[in-house]
């Protein structure tokens, strides 16, 4: 793996493949919650990390990703809230769910943009 960049793409590969809890809210988290500044961020580091060829062969996957943090009510967001506030009962869980779809939709649509370059 390759960092940050790599687990993001494994991750989107695993809920495509799986679509377990743990997968949605992993992605979620890691993409809030990044070092290298957050979800657009991240995207930018998997385009350079693995480039335009590899993304179009994860269009599939990133579409379903993208489909299933389309709002609130979607699978990612829930499962993604329900975990967090295991851990941070302090947040809210409509914020928390708000957080994830923002989160992956800025993620998914910057790697949409750049396979469509």
């Amino acid at each position: 793996m390759t960092g940050v960049a790599g687990f993001l793409l494994a991750k989107c590969a695993a809920t495509h493949s799986r679509g377990k809890r743990k997968d949605w809210y992993d992605i979620a988290f890691v993409l809030l919650h990044n070092d290298l500044g957050g979800p657009i961020k991240a995207a930018r580091a998997v385009i350079e990390t693995f480039g335009e060829e590899t993304l179009s062969a994860s269009k599939t996957a990133l579409a379903e990703l993208s489909a299933n943090f389309e709002n609130p009510q979607s699978q990612g967001p829930i499962a993604y809230a329900e975990q967090f506030l295991i851990d941070h009962s302090d947040h809210d869980r409509s914020q928390a769910k708000a957080d994830a779809v923002a989160a992956v939709g800025e993620f998914c649509d910057t790697l949409t943009e750049a396979m469509a370059k």
